[in-house]
């Protein structure tokens, strides 16, 4: 309410059983009511309520704040990190799902690294942030066919869109993975 000028606000104490207070308003007589008294379990209901609130905006934020960086499950269940290396962004295993077939890099065309283990494997590398969800001009290795892909990456919100192509981006595959709370990685 904007502050009106004292001469055409007054405020007049007039005895009352409730000493109630009369404020006169450009010529027009208000009563102010006094507020009703609180329980004693509406505050703590209160507190409870704006808790919840900033707990659920918070992690909102701290989920939309990281991006595409963090950790996330494949549709292979195991979990990889996107994470800064340098200048670029790198995705690396950092945890192989229960269902994982092979442990070590088999299909990788180099004979001489089909021995090294999954888990802690860069499959990611030379991407470059244009925005917090977009990383884009990197390559992508897949351990399961042992061929590495230029790619794109896109999240949105707990969503990371990977895409995948040999030349031209219309041809290629898109995977879909969800993003998962922090782990400690593997060794």
């Amino acid at each position: 309410m904007p502050h009106l000028p004292h001469r055409l606000t007054r405020t007049i104490r007039v005895p009352q059983a409730h000493d109630g207070i009369i404020v006169v308003n450009l010529g027009i007589a208000q009563r102010a009511r006094p507020l009703p008294p609180m329980s004693k379990t509406r505050p703590t209901l209160m507190r409870i309520t704006i808790l919840a609130i900033l707990l659920t905006t918070a992690t909102t934020l701290a989920h939309a704040a990281t991006g595409v960086l963090g950790d996330w499950k494949s549709p292979t269940t195991s979990i990889v990190r996107v994470y800064p290396c340098g200048p670029e962004v790198c995705l690396k295993i950092v945890k192989l799902g229960p269902d994982s077939a092979a442990t070590t890099d088999q299909q990788n065309p180099d004979s001489a690294l089909r021995s090294r283990a999954l888990c802690g494997l860069t499959i990611g590398t030379g991407f470059h942030q244009s925005d917090p969800t977009h990383l884009t001009d990197g390559h992508l290795y897949d351990p399961k066919s042992g061929h590495t892909y230029r790619g794109t990456i896109a999240a949105e919100g707990d969503t990371l869109k990977l895409h995948g192509y040999i030349g031209i981006s219309l041809f290629g595959r898109t995977e879909t993975w969800q993003r998962v709370p922090t782990i400690e990685a593997c060794r």
